[in-house]
């Protein structure tokens, strides 16, 4: 690693250091994943390898999306024996055989699709299916829930605020209830997440956004540590720092009366 790489990634984890309490088992993870996109950018394929697998090194369960993307950094500088030790690891962890395809020209695909059958029943076998099964319910339903309420805002169709107000709510306590039953969602319980071709973040994030754009700050005093133990990535503990709706943070009645006003002048 050269000097100016070493020096960037000192400064990155002084400055997180401020972020995260002592016992941050994800802290090291975060800033060596931060740095390595930023090499993959600037085309440092063989700087971005190295801080990729460094990071993968001192963890036990890393994220789909970093497992892609280092997928992609693998491709890059033709390093195939780690393509391969990515897929795997990628479709022990519920990614689809067909997500594979762009990779059937490499000799190491043939092996690899004869013996994924035992990858699937990895995924069967040592995932929480039923806990997958009901977050993906709730994200469907947060989604219908917020097109709705831009369908309110948009003008397009004049639904009540009041059933707006009890569809958001429902969704804040289906949210709450999963989590008390299972505890909080995360790709080392459930596994990946492929979704419209690629491997994608599970709903988690965009429920968490939802909920504080509707004026519930739920479990934000858990983000420190849903960063630290791999439930949320940094990029998105950056982001719910700071995500609000347009009212006071109190509720979501507060909230939608906020947006009435708003969105509704005329009325």
């Amino acid at each position: 690693m050269n000097k100016k790489i070493f020096l960037f990634l000192v400064i990155n984890l002084i400055s997180v250091e401020f972020i995260f309490s002592q016992n941050c088992n994800y802290e090291d993870y975060h800033n060596r994943i931060e740095l390595a996109r930023k090499e993959y950018e600037k085309e440092n394929f063989k700087e971005s390898s190295k801080l990729y697998k460094i990071a993968f090194e001192n963890i036990d369960f890393p994220f789909g999306n970093d497992l892609c993307n280092a997928l992609k950094v693998a491709e890059k500088s033709n390093d195939k024996i780690w393509m391969e030790q990515l897929a795997i690891q990628l479709a022990k962890g519920g990614i689809p055989l067909k997500f594979f395809k762009h990779f059937e020209n490499y000799k190491w695909h043939k092996t690899f699709c004869e013996q994924f059958p035992q990858y699937l029943k990895f995924f069967n076998e040592n995932f929480q299916l039923k806990f997958r099964r009901n977050l993906l319910e709730i994200g469907k339903l947060d989604s219908e829930t917020n097109s709705r309420f831009h369908e309110w805002r948009t003008r397009k169709v004049e639904h009540s605020t009041d059933t707006l107000v009890a569809e958001m709510t429902n969704v804040s306590i289906k949210f709450q209830k999963m989590i008390e039953k299972f505890g909080f969602p995360s790709e080392q319980k459930i596994g990946y997440y492929y979704n419209k071709g690629d491997v994608n973040e599970l709903p988690t994030f965009v429920l968490f956004v939802h909920i504080y754009q509707r004026g519930e700050l739920l479990y934000y005093e858990q983000l420190n540590e849903l960063t630290c133990n791999g439930t949320l990535t940094y990029p998105q503990f950056k982001q719910l720092e700071s995500i609000r709706g347009f009212g006071n943070s109190t509720g979501i009645v507060q909230e939608m009366e906020v947006r009435k006003k708003k969105f509704r002048k005329d009325k």
